[in-house]
């Protein structure tokens, strides 16, 4: 009797230590580009979407180290050129471009370059 009764108590106990623990989630390691320049990666705790971007000011100026790009001036390998809403001048950007937006959507207008009107 008293073994069977240290066994019970045994199974409940693992029962409740494993319904207690959190199940460890891992998400993909890749990364996403922020308008500023900076990378995020992905949020366990939040399903695996990407942590936000750092806000950009309402500045008409990009971050330092950005290029300027027009019809006369081409973007590098890799890169496209955007007007985006809050700047000034085209930029070359690698990337979606709905992605330099606070929410994450986007209207392109057709022109070159293409304007990024945020939603």
């Amino acid at each position: 009797m008293k073994k069977g009764l240290i066994v019970l108590s045994i199974v409940a106990i693992t029962i409740l230590i494993s319904g207690c623990a959190k199940e460890s989630v891992y998400c993909t390691a890749d990364a996403k580009q922020c308008p500023d320049g900076s990378y995020v990666g992905r949020d366990p705790e939040n399903n695996c979407e990407f942590y936000p971007c750092p806000e950009l000011p309402p500045a008409t100026q990009p971050p330092p180290g950005v290029q300027y790009c027009d019809a006369t001036t081409k973007c590098p390998e890799g890169m496209e050129c955007y007007k985006f809403e809050n700047m000034d001048k085209p930029i070359c950007y690698s990337g979606a471009p709905c992605d330099w937006c606070p929410t994450g959507k986007c209207v392109l207008l057709e022109s070159y370059p293409p304007q990024v009107i945020c939603q």
